[in-house]
Protein backbone atom coordinates (compact mmCIF):
# COMPACT_ATOMS: atom_id res chain seq x y z
CA UNK A 1 0.00 0.00 0.00
CA UNK A 2 1.03 3.63 -0.78
CA UNK A 3 -0.13 6.73 1.14
CA UNK A 4 1.03 10.43 0.74
CA UNK A 5 2.00 12.40 3.71
CA UNK A 6 0.62 15.70 3.57
CA UNK A 7 3.29 17.20 3.33
CA UNK A 8 4.36 15.18 0.06
CA UNK A 9 6.36 11.95 1.01
CA UNK A 10 4.93 8.75 0.03
CA UNK A 11 5.36 6.14 2.70
CA UNK A 12 5.05 2.23 0.95
CA UNK A 13 3.80 -0.34 3.81
CA UNK A 14 3.50 -4.38 2.83
CA UNK A 15 -0.29 -5.25 3.62
CA UNK A 16 1.15 -7.92 5.57
CA UNK A 17 2.41 -5.00 8.34
CA UNK A 18 -0.34 -2.92 8.73
CA UNK A 19 -1.90 -2.58 11.60
CA UNK A 20 -3.31 0.94 12.01
CA UNK A 21 -4.79 3.61 9.42
CA UNK A 22 -5.27 7.35 10.13
CA UNK A 23 -7.61 9.07 7.58
CA UNK A 24 -7.67 12.57 7.81
CA UNK A 25 -9.92 12.84 4.17
CA UNK A 26 -13.33 10.56 5.28
CA UNK A 27 -16.79 12.23 6.26
CA UNK A 28 -15.01 15.03 8.40
CA UNK A 29 -12.13 16.40 10.40
CA UNK A 30 -11.48 18.64 13.47
CA UNK A 31 -9.78 22.01 13.45
CA UNK A 32 -8.55 21.60 17.32
CA UNK A 33 -7.64 25.19 18.71
CA UNK A 34 -5.89 26.38 21.83
CA UNK A 35 -5.92 29.87 22.85
CA UNK A 36 -3.54 31.17 25.09
CA UNK A 37 -4.97 34.37 27.25
CA UNK A 38 -2.94 36.04 30.27
CA UNK A 39 -4.00 35.27 33.54
CA UNK A 40 -5.58 38.39 33.97
CA UNK A 41 -7.86 38.08 31.21
CA UNK A 42 -11.36 37.33 32.10
CA UNK A 43 -12.38 33.03 31.18
CA UNK A 44 -15.91 33.68 29.99
CA UNK A 45 -14.99 37.13 28.57
CA UNK A 46 -12.25 35.24 26.21
CA UNK A 47 -15.00 32.28 25.55
CA UNK A 48 -17.42 34.36 24.16
CA UNK A 49 -15.10 35.98 21.75
CA UNK A 50 -14.27 33.00 20.38
CA UNK A 51 -17.60 32.22 19.92
CA UNK A 52 -18.08 35.56 17.93
CA UNK A 53 -15.10 34.39 16.02
CA UNK A 54 -16.64 31.40 15.53
CA UNK A 55 -20.32 32.59 14.38
CA UNK A 56 -18.66 35.66 12.20
CA UNK A 57 -16.53 32.19 10.17
CA UNK A 58 -19.84 30.43 9.89
CA UNK A 59 -21.27 34.07 8.76
CA UNK A 60 -18.27 34.51 6.15
CA UNK A 61 -19.30 32.99 2.30
CA UNK A 62 -15.80 31.78 2.31
CA UNK A 63 -15.77 29.01 5.33
CA UNK A 64 -19.34 28.59 5.53
CA UNK A 65 -19.50 25.45 3.36
CA UNK A 66 -16.22 24.38 4.90
CA UNK A 67 -17.81 23.74 8.50
CA UNK A 68 -20.03 21.41 9.88
CA UNK A 69 -21.35 23.00 12.95
CA UNK A 70 -20.25 26.22 15.17
CA UNK A 71 -17.45 26.52 17.21
CA UNK A 72 -16.82 24.18 20.92
CA UNK A 73 -15.36 25.79 22.88
CA UNK A 74 -14.37 22.94 25.58
CA UNK A 75 -13.35 25.41 28.48
CA UNK A 76 -10.03 26.36 30.65
CA UNK A 77 -7.87 23.32 29.59
CA UNK A 78 -4.64 24.03 31.46
CA UNK A 79 -2.34 27.12 33.07
CA UNK A 80 0.87 27.33 31.50
CA UNK A 81 3.95 29.40 33.38
CA UNK A 82 2.37 32.85 31.71
CA UNK A 83 -0.87 31.67 30.47
CA UNK A 84 -4.29 30.25 30.35
CA UNK A 85 -5.12 28.02 27.90
CA UNK A 86 -8.40 27.31 26.84
CA UNK A 87 -9.55 25.24 24.22
CA UNK A 88 -11.78 23.49 21.71
CA UNK A 89 -12.21 22.56 18.14
CA UNK A 90 -14.40 23.29 14.49
CA UNK A 91 -16.12 20.59 12.94
CA UNK A 92 -14.85 21.00 9.35
CA UNK A 93 -15.29 19.17 6.02
CA UNK A 94 -12.45 16.66 5.59
CA UNK A 95 -8.89 18.09 4.34
CA UNK A 96 -10.16 21.50 5.22
CA UNK A 97 -9.82 21.62 8.94
CA UNK A 98 -6.38 23.89 8.36
CA UNK A 99 -8.04 26.30 6.21
CA UNK A 100 -10.56 27.12 9.11
CA UNK A 101 -8.08 27.09 11.45
CA UNK A 102 -5.83 29.50 10.00
CA UNK A 103 -8.78 31.62 9.06
CA UNK A 104 -10.23 31.04 12.65
CA UNK A 105 -6.08 31.94 13.89
CA UNK A 106 -6.63 35.43 12.40
CA UNK A 107 -9.07 36.34 13.42
CA UNK A 108 -9.15 35.86 17.28
CA UNK A 109 -5.68 37.18 16.78
CA UNK A 110 -7.09 40.72 15.66
CA UNK A 111 -9.91 40.52 18.24
CA UNK A 112 -7.77 39.57 20.92
CA UNK A 113 -5.62 42.86 19.76
CA UNK A 114 -8.36 45.16 20.73
CA UNK A 115 -8.19 44.01 24.29
CA UNK A 116 -5.71 45.22 26.83
CA UNK A 117 -5.41 42.29 29.34
CA UNK A 118 -1.84 42.87 30.82
CA UNK A 119 -0.10 40.33 33.12
CA UNK A 120 0.50 40.86 36.92
CA UNK A 121 4.34 41.11 35.98
CA UNK A 122 3.96 43.27 32.77
CA UNK A 123 5.63 41.16 31.03
CA UNK A 124 2.70 39.80 28.75
CA UNK A 125 0.45 42.15 26.88
CA UNK A 126 -2.26 41.97 24.29
CA UNK A 127 -3.09 45.25 22.90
Amino acid sequence: MRLRYGQGAIYAIPFSQIKTVKNLSRDFAYAVFEVRVPFAADVDEVTQIIREVGADLLADFRYCHEMLGPVEVWGLDRFDPNWMVVKGQIKTRPLQQWNVARAFNLRIKRKMDKRAWRCPSRKCTFR
